[in-house]
C-alpha cells in the first residue's frame, strides 16, 4: 500500500527563487510502500520548501514551529541511509551556503540514549567519527547534520541557531 506523507523544510538562506511565487514551493510524492506508516521521515514525502530569509532557530523552538505548522509535526527524523542522503541531497540544493540543519533527535538525559522527537524508534544513526561526544563532557544533547562532514551527525548544544527539517504526515 503506498502512502502520502509530508515534509517541511525550513532553510535560513538569503538567496531569492524568482521562480517561485512568495518564496514557496511545494511537490507531492507518493511514498514508496516500503515505508513505515509512521511519521518519520522520507524524501518521497511531500515537500514544502521555505528558502527565505528567515533566521534560523534554536532546536527547541524549531520544534515548536513543526508542531504548530501542521497537525502531529515534528523535526524530521531518519530512519535508514537512503533517507539521511536524500535529506542531504534536499538540503544541499536548497541551502548549500548553511547546510547544517536540526534533526529531531536528542539525547535523554545525558545518558547516552538519543531518541526522535516524534516518538519513533531510534533504528540508524550516521554519526560523524568520534560523535556522539561523551555525555560526561558535554552538553551537547540535540542532534545536527553537516556539521564537519557533509551527511554526517553531531550532537550539538541546542542554544546554537541552525535551520531545521520539519516532517509530518500528510492529511489530504
Amino acid at each position: 500500500m503506498k502512502r502520502k506523507w509530508c515534509m517541511r523544510i525550513r532553510v535560513a538562506s538569503d538567496w531569492p527563487l524568482p521562480w517561485a511565487p512568495n518564496h514557496y514551493v511545494s511537490t507531492c510524492l507518493l511514498a514508496l510502500s516500503l515505508l513505515p506508516p509512521t511519521l518519520s521521515f522520507s524524501l518521497t514525502n511531500s515537500l514544502f520548501l521555505f528558502p527565505q530569509p528567515i533566521s534560523p532557530l534554536l532546536s527547541h523552538p524549531s520544534q515548536t514551529q513543526c508542531r504548530s505548522a501542521a497537525p502531529g509535526g515534528h523535526l524530521v527524523s531518519v530512519h535508514n541511509c537512503q533517507a539521511n542522503d536524500n535529506l542531504l541531497c534536499v538540503v544541499m540544493k536548497n541551502n548549500a551556503k548553511s547546510p547544517r540543519i536540526w534533526l529531531g533527535g536528542f539525547e535523554l538525559f545525558q545518558s547516552g540514549k538519543f531518541v526522535w522527537t516524534d516518538g519513533s524508534s531510534w533504528n540508524f544513526d550516521a554519526w560523524t567519527p568520534g560523535e556522539p561526544i561523551s555525555r560526561w563532557t558535554s552538553r551537547e544533547d540535540c542532534v545536527e547534520m553537516n556539521w564537519s562532514s557533509i551527511g554526517k551527525w553531531n550532537d550539538h548544544t541546542c542554544f546554537t541557531k541552525k535551520s531545521y527539517v520539519c516532517s509530518f504526515k500528510n492529511r489530504v
